[in-house]
């Protein structure tokens, strides 16, 4: 109940939200190394979907059903890596994104 009365005597819009939710980015300490994984697993999944895509295209026997099926499957893992920045904001910005200037109270 001690936490309840605290979280009752905060003024400030941000200082509740800072007490309820938690701070609003993560420490530098996990940001460098989450944001390198990040960088790496991007990097890795385009390349080698463009290795795929370009070997297949290439080379007319290999472009059987199958291979037009793994074709298709690296296009889209590409526009997923591509298009899926917004796990990343997400992380980054971690539990809230409004301060006090954005919110409508």
């Amino acid at each position: 109940m001690a936490n309840l009365t605290d979280w009752l005597n905060i003024t400030d819009v941000d200082d509740y939200l800072a007490a309820v939710l938690g701070p609003k980015r993560l420490p530098l300490t996990w940001l460098v190394p989450l944001t390198s994984v990040y960088a790496l697993t991007f990097a890795t999944g385009l390349v080698g979907n463009a290795c795929t895509c370009t070997v297949i295209a290439s080379n007319p026997y290999m472009q059987t059903a199958t291979n037009c099926y793994l074709f298709n499957l690296a296009i889209a893992d590409m526009l997923t890596l591509i298009c899926g920045k917004h796990t990343l904001n997400a992380i980054h910005n971690q539990l809230f994104l409004y301060s006090c200037e954005t919110a409508v109270a």
